[in-house]
């Protein structure tokens, strides 16, 4: 778990639209077991294809099935969402067209969504990021690696949880995911 210092906000009205419930001891040290003939739907935004890569190596790693459904920008990722209703969003900050951050929020404002959860990834750990993506309603922030391992590990913590029974909404202290240091 990262902690943020000096991050100060509502947890559960952080739109200050609706009430986000926080769930204590959502996490679950193991990926949860998933039915033999369930798969897990993902919405995937992102532009770097060398990142996207390194995504689709991680899941691998899990041995968990999943449907990933790719989009390089915020406005493909907007249409898709017209269509579809995954399971999951892994949703880049820095997209062209339209950036992760207006993305998030234009989600969260569509009660259709409001048991899908978003995940923010960033390369950048900078807290006006972590503070937008935390207030935008997003679910978790996680920082960029390179490892596979590494990426693999973070995806198990956010597949921990049972997202179809609770939509947790971590604590800011919690929020990170990934090697903050250096955060500015």
């Amino acid at each position: 778990m990262s902690y943020c210092p000096g991050l100060k906000f509502e947890c559960d009205n952080r739109l200050g639209l609706k009430k986000y419930p926080l769930i204590e001891n959502a996490l679950n040290t193991e990926c949860r077991k998933v039915e033999s003939d369930e798969v897990i739907n993902i919405v995937l935004a992102e532009d770097d294809i060398d990142d996207v890569l390194i995504f689709k190596l991680a899941l691998k790693e899990l041995q968990t099935a999943v449907k990933l459904n790719h989009v390089d920008n915020g406005d493909k990722l907007l249409a898709l969402l017209q269509q579809l209703l995954p399971d999951i969003i892994f949703l880049d900050i820095d997209l062209p067209r339209k950036d992760g951050l207006a993305c998030v929020i234009d989600i969260r404002k569509n009660s259709a969504f409001d048991n899908v959860p978003v995940v923010l990834i960033s390369g950048y750990s900078f807290y006006k990021y972590i503070e937008s993506g935390f207030a935008g309603g997003a679910n978790y922030y996680l920082i960029k690696t390179s490892s596979v391992a590494q990426l693999a590990s973070s995806l198990k913590r956010i597949f921990s949880i049972d997202w179809k029974k609770v939509m947790y909404y971590p604590p800011i202290n919690e929020f990170v995911i990934g090697d903050t240091e250096g955060v500015a």
